[in-house]
């Protein structure tokens, strides 16, 4: 329980850190949307303003998925969380629609002039505290093994290769400002937007194929199913059986191990403590790959029943 509370506890911490920094971005994005009227800044702002909603709703779930089963949810709270990815990639494909729809209309209207010089500040500041953050949170999905930090750390580096791409374009278009090629600079601004948009869709779309999968309860992915598998079959080591089914459910961190053993119709059993025995070293056993792996065993000695 220990390791688990302080999982927890840097899962927490790191999500205030998100919304801190959100916040941060969002009202800097803005501010420099307005000083050099450029539609990558407003694009950038506007990402961070809706991760700000994102992360204050992450850290509520956060919080709501360590909650044990009740009344209203008997299976506990693990639902809310790929519930909650796949909203935050909605979102972020709505906004990339919206961005490209924007950028298109920009360049038939025959594009914008930005300050450039003003512009590149503000992409330097965005791209290392971004790619800063992205590391940050990355790092620590990988130590709490949170999906919703995981997700996190994905918009972050989105972020990161934004602010990235728009520091590189500005520096370009300073660069370029006195040149045979300046006629084409009012284009470079949305033709950029519209560059990142499809640059950067599919994160946004894995995200959401990969968590659609568990919010509608179909099986995770196959290297996850061979290795609980193996797990598995490593506990029962030594122990006389004749069939085993798995059924692998998994909904954010949660994974649940629905195991059917078929002992056979000769098995004698001395006492149910037996079974418990046979439980308790294949919980083990899951627990070493996994913490957040829950396991539900029943034992029958005819086949049928594990139909």
């Amino acid at each position: 329980m220990d390791n688990r509370d302080a999982a927890t506890r840097r899962e927490q911490r790191a999500l205030k850190i998100s919304v801190a920094a959100a916040l941060f971005f969002a009202l800097l994005g803005f501010g420099f949307a307005l000083l050099t009227h450029s539609q990558a800044i407003l694009l950038d702002g506007i990402f961070s303003l809706v991760g700000l909603g994102v992360s204050l709703l992450t850290l509520f779930v956060a919080r709501l998925v360590e909650l044990p089963g009740d009344d209203t949810f008997p299976f506990g709270y693990a639902h809310f969380e790929p519930m909650l990815n796949v909203f935050k990639s909605l979102i972020m494909v709505t906004i990339c629609a919206f961005a490209l729809i924007g950028a298109i209309s920009s360049i038939l209207q025959g594009g914008n002039t930005l300050t450039a010089g003003i512009a590149i500040i503000y992409a330097l500041i965005a791209t290392i505290g971004s790619a800063i953050l992205a590391f940050y949170m990355h790092r620590t999905s990988r130590q709490t093994a949170s999906t919703l930090i995981a997700v996190d750390a994905k918009a972050w580096l989105l972020d990161a290769v934004i602010s990235a791409a728009v520091l590189l374009t500005f520096v370009g278009m300073y660069l370029l400002r006195d040149t045979i090629w300046s006629h084409y600079l009012p284009y470079i601004d949305p033709g950029l937007v519209a560059a990142l948009v499809v640059l950067t869709l599919p994160v946004p779309l894995k995200v959401l194929r990969d968590n659609i999968r568990e919010v509608i309860s179909m099986a995770p992915a196959k290297p996850l199913q061979d290795a609980i598998h193996q797990q598995v079959l490593a506990s029962l080591k030594g122990q006389e059986y004749e069939d085993i089914r798995l059924r692998i459910l998994k909904q954010g961190r949660l994974i649940i191990v629905f195991t059917e053993i078929v002992l056979g119709s000769d098995y004698v059993l001395e006492t149910a403590a037996t079974l418990d025995r046979i439980r308790a070293r294949m919980a083990e056993h899951l627990q070493k790959y996994d913490s957040n792996v829950e396991i539900k065993a029943v034992f029958m000695g005819d086949p049928n029943w594990a139909e």
